[in-house]
């Protein structure tokens, strides 16, 4: 398992568990958490953070969802990282024939 011809990327995403020396552990840099009820909720790819020069890190897919959410004329939401401190988002939005929006 890792990457075709590529050795060293492959042994930088094996992790040792020095608990269970037999093991190693494949890093997917998924990024998630435990909810209350004890189930793991995935955020996404760590590889997706949007790093703002303010320090700050986003993740765009929950930026996309909140505007597709807030405004249901958009069908399609893209948050695309920018050099100064802000982000660009971008959606595209279809006429809803009942609402007339």
């Amino acid at each position: 398992m890792g990457y075709l011809n590529h050795d060293c990327e492959t042994r930088d995403v094996f992790v040792k568990d020095d608990e269970v020396k037999a093991c190693d552990w494949f890093r997917l840099d998924e990024l998630g958490f435990l909810d209350d009820d004890g189930f793991l909720v995935s955020l996404g790819s760590e590889k997706d953070l949007v790093h703002l020069a303010s320090g700050e890190a986003l993740l765009p897919s929950q930026i996309e969802q909140l505007v597709r959410i807030e405004l249901p004329c958009v069908k399609h939401s893209v948050v695309v990282g920018q050099v100064s401190r802000s982000i660009f988002v971008t959606s595209k939005c279809f006429k809803n024939s009942f609402t007339f929006i």
